[in-house]
């Protein structure tokens, strides 16, 4: 199968070095020859190129924005050309296909062909057959319908995936990002880095079958993938009025950890809280209403376990679980406990119980 290429250098001396060099190739078809990205751009719908090889330094219009020009028509594979060496390294072996450092060497070209080939061969579905699988309330992770893990060649790349997951509803501006995932770099860096990681991102969802996976229209980008993920299925089961055992149960199943709190990045704060909670109130009332029941211990010391997992130094969890001790009348149980939680509270916060609940205590510990 021919690959249809471009080069775009503001160079003519490096153009024709790269095309003498393309032209061993017999399934390399070079469809444009570009000393500027606008005349590229202009002619991008009538060249249909399968392989654009781009220089990062060009006059008006860097690569990196050049290459974000044309992944938002369709996304192309992309190879960095540059003569700056360390450069190239440090910035752009995170998010091309490949790079090729001047003046570019038959061997390392020859790896690059070998990469572009192989990214060609890969079978293609229908689009309704194809989506994509989120975890982020466990280890988080991404994969495609068959089980294909996405590849992140960096942290940002990965952070900028679940950024634009978590605003999916709605375009975001690009200042906005900036603000949110390069907060400590300087406008000029911040930008260039922007355009540097939504090419990766493009590039790794495209390895697993969506080539079209970032929109971006009036400065402002969005995830136009199906993503099937934990924090929905979580979200849908607690607004269901049924609260019974094999709801509860899969819940536990989903809710292994808060949300992205492996990652740790500050503007998920909000969200996680926020889930947090819902998750607690849901779980306060199946414990309520299953100690009111007292009909099966074992379910509901089940539900407190999975309660204080979730906080183990909040009101409410420990409450419950006092009461669930004075129900079985366990005070010796009781004393372990509430002795752990207040040398816990101690150690951790500096804090003493509340005093209604040292009250709750010792009221229960007396009766």
């Amino acid at each position: 199968m021919t690959l249809r290429a471009i080069i775009v250098d503001d160079e003519l001396a490096a153009i024709k070095v790269l095309a003498s060099l393309l032209a061993d190739y017999e399934d390399i078809q070079l469809v444009g020859r570009y000393t500027d990205p606008e005349s590229a751009l202009e002619n991008f719908s009538k060249d249909q190129p399968d392989v654009i090889f781009l220089d990062i330094e060009m006059g008006s219009l860097n690569g990196l924005a050049a290459a974000d020009f044309f992944n938002n028509q369709r996304f192309v594979p992309i190879v960095f050309v540059t003569a700056y060496s360390q450069y190239a390294i440090d910035a752009f072996e995170v998010n091309a296909i490949d790079y090729l450092l001047k003046p570019v060497q038959e061997k390392r070209l020859k790896r690059t062909i070998t990469k572009l080939r192989a990214l060609r061969k890969k079978p293609g579905k229908e689009e309704g057959d194809k989506w994509l699988r989120l975890v982020s309330l466990d280890h988080p992770g991404l994969t495609n319908e068959a089980g294909k893990a996405v590849s992140w060649r960096t942290r940002k790349a990965k952070e900028l995936f679940f950024y634009l997951w978590v605003n999916r509803q709605n375009p975001i501006h690009k200042d906005l990002i900036l603000e949110k995932i390069f907060p400590d770099k300087e406008s000029q860096k911040a930008l260039a880095l922007l355009h540097t990681t939504i090419y990766q991102v493009r590039n790794s969802l495209a390895a697993v079958g969506f080539p079209e996976s970032v929109k971006y229209a009036n400065e402002s980008y969005q995830l136009k993938v199906p993503v099937v993920s934990d924090l929905e299925e979580v979200q849908s089961l607690l607004r269901r009025a049924d609260r019974g055992q094999e709801q509860v149960r899969t819940l536990f199943k989903l809710y292994r950890k808060d949300f992205l709190i492996e990652e740790d990045y500050p503007w998920a704060n909000e969200m996680r809280i926020k889930v947090s909670n819902l998750v607690q109130r849901y779980m306060e009332g199946v414990a309520r209403q299953e100690l009111d029941r007292g009909s099966n211990p074992t379910y509901l010391i089940e539900c407190l376990d999975f309660l204080n997992r979730l906080n183990p130094l909040d009101g409410p969890g420990v409450r419950l679980s006092l009461e669930y001790y004075a129900m079985l009348d366990k005070r010796a149980e009781m004393k372990d406990y509430y002795t752990n939680y207040k040398q816990r509270l101690a150690r951790e916060l500096k804090l003493k119980p509340p005093a209604d609940i040292e009250n709750l205590y010792q009221e229960l510990m007396g009766s």
